[in-house]
């Protein structure tokens, strides 16, 4: 006979196995979307239906295994607020949303956390904005010695390079303090800019 804290232990379990799923299919839709396939050769693809593709590749507020909402960026939501600031026009915005999002990221201890925020976004439509992100998220996984998630890694330099902030009068001394990594992909932000008050 179980104890009551037994079947306790295997619900948990459960909702454990239940949210993996959860994320490795919302990643491969995902995965499916930055390879340019639409929702219907996705879905024709992965042996999905559309309307299920298409629920795949939508944000869901991030939730704990008990379904309560979490109260941090992943970075699914990460694209969304960046969409919606340039949509809006607003690009230095948009650059701090994908800063916050990365600091949220760092802040993560918890491997159930990380995970959720690791799955697979859509890709933002302004290359810049995607390859920040990835760029960055990868740069996070590696201080936090954790692996990068496989839509952050292979990241293809922006040509021409992007000088972030668009600062003309302080290009030099960007373009000097930015760290290696982010300026071998053609990013030019100094590592002070990437810091969130």
């Amino acid at each position: 006979m179980s104890t009551i804290e037994d079947l306790r232990s295997r619900v948990r379990a459960a909702d454990h196995l239940r949210a993996t799923g959860a994320r490795q299919l919302r990643s491969v839709a995902a995965d499916a979307a930055r390879l340019g396939l639409g929702l219907r050769e996705s879905a024709r693809a992965l042996g999905r239906s559309h309307p299920e593709i298409k629920r795949l590749r939508t944000s869901v507020a991030a939730q704990d295994h008990s379904g309560a909402p979490r109260r941090w960026m992943t970075a699914r939501t990460t694209v969304e607020a960046v969409q919606e600031e340039l949509s809006a026009g607003d690009e230095l915005m948009a650059f701090k949303m994908v800063v916050q999002g990365c600091d949220h990221l760092a802040r993560l201890d918890n491997p159930d956390d990380v995970e959720e925020w690791a799955v697979t976004p859509m890709p933002i439509p302004d290359a810049r904005y995607d390859t920040l992100l990835r760029a960055l998220t990868a740069r996070t996984m590696r201080a936090k010695k954790l692996p990068v998630p496989t839509w952050a890694r292979d990241i293809a330099p922006l040509t021409p390079p992007w000088l972030v902030l668009g600062l003309e009068h302080r290009r030099e001394r960007t373009v000097a303090a930015t760290p290696e990594d982010l300026a071998a992909l053609g990013i030019w932000v100094t590592e002070n800019d990437l810091v969130t008050l």
